[in-house]
């Protein structure tokens, strides 16, 4: 079977465009509420989802420098989602007590707080991002979150790969 690019990133689009969609459920239907650190995690993931969108959309042909934009830039904005997540892990690993303080909630913080300090908060995270809620297979969503990131920067690679050997 030939190498088709529009097919590799259309699947991987699929991938954030399916947990977004999952994500989205446990906010609305399950009422579960994000923190500040899954937000940026969303933010990832709709980098991710666009940059492979854009790519599917813009077919490039096998061995062009768009190939190797495309799977860079989305290989990096899911190893900044792989980052934010491994920090929530960190921050729920810790014990009772120790974690950051709690804030706000995301909306409230957008609406009084400085955008600045609305970033800064949500990327240290504050003491509902040590909560964990929910779990599958023994992993916090935080978990969950790490590992899809770690694959989507996996098949980033696997793209670039093919391209180049063909």
């Amino acid at each position: 079977m030939a190498l088709n690019n529009r097919r590799l990133f259309f699947i991987l689009a699929l991938i954030p465009f399916l947990l977004l969609s999952f994500g989205y459920y446990q906010e609305y239907v399950t009422e579960l509420e994000p923190c500040p650190l899954c937000h940026m995690q969303r933010f990832a993931y709709i980098l991710v989802f666009l940059t492979a969108l854009i790519a599917a959309i813009h077919n490039p042909r096998i061995k062009t420098r768009a190939v190797v934009i495309y799977t860079m830039l989305g290989a990096i904005f899911a190893l900044m989602g792989l980052l934010l997540a491994a920090r929530q892990i960190w921050l729920q690993s810790l014990p009772p007590g120790e974690a950051p303080a709690c804030m706000p909630s995301f909306s409230v913080m957008i609406e009084y707080m400085p955008w600045t300090e609305v970033l800064k908060t949500s990327i240290l995270g504050t003491g509902d991002c040590a909560k964990v809620d929910w779990t599958f297979l023994g992993l916090s969503i935080a978990a969950w979150s790490a590992v899809w990131f770690f694959i989507i920067i996996i098949i980033n690679f696997i793209i670039l790969l093919l391209n180049k050997k063909n």
